[in-house]
This record gives C-alpha cells, sequence and structure tokens, in this order.
C-alpha cells in the first residue's frame, strides 16, 4: 500500500484503513472474548485481516476445532490471492 502514493509523508494516510481493521479486530477478540464462544466470535474467525486474532483466540480456548481452523486458514489464502491479483 505504501508503493501507491507518491510522496513518503501520505504512506499513512494510505495505511491508515488497513490499520483501522487490524486494530478493531484485536479490540473486537479482546472485547468479546469475556463472554465466552459468542455468534460474533464465530463469524469473526471467518473474515479475513481479523481472522488472525479471532480464530487463535478460539482455537485455543477450545470452542473451534482443527478443521475449522483449516477452513479460515483457507479463506485467509484464497482472499490474499485474489486480492493481489487486483493490485
Amino acid at each position: 500500500l505504501g508503493s501507491m502514493v507518491s510522496r513518503p509523508e501520505d504512506s499513512g494516510k494510505a495505511l491508515s484503513p488497513l490499520m483501522i481493521l487490524i486494530m478493531g479486530g484485536f479490540f473486537g477478540v479482546t472485547a468479546l472474548g469475556a463472554a465466552g464462544d459468542n455468534l460474533l466470535l464465530k463469524i469473526g474467525s471467518y473474515i479475513p485481516f481479523i481472522s488472525t486474532f479471532f480464530m487463535p483466540f478460539r482455537t485455543i480456548n477450545g470452542y473451534a476445532g482443527g478443521a475449522e481452523a483449516w477452513i479460515s486458514l483457507a479463506i485467509t489464502v484464497i482472499f490474499a490471492v485474489v486480492a493481489t491479483g487486483f493490485i
């Protein structure tokens, strides 16, 4: 994303939407983690970018099994490959 700007000063502006999304995932799993395995944690476990926070939390606490973790990883990899094709 930083290569999409012409001046180095603008790289922060280009990266801020992605950083907000990642920080939202971190704070989301922190806030929702105390409630146990609820629907928002399950849905967030399959959304790329935030699944990197949600699925490990669910797996470590025993809410998700290995198959769910592999499905989440596959969705993230497929999303990354498709998104790379558009850049």
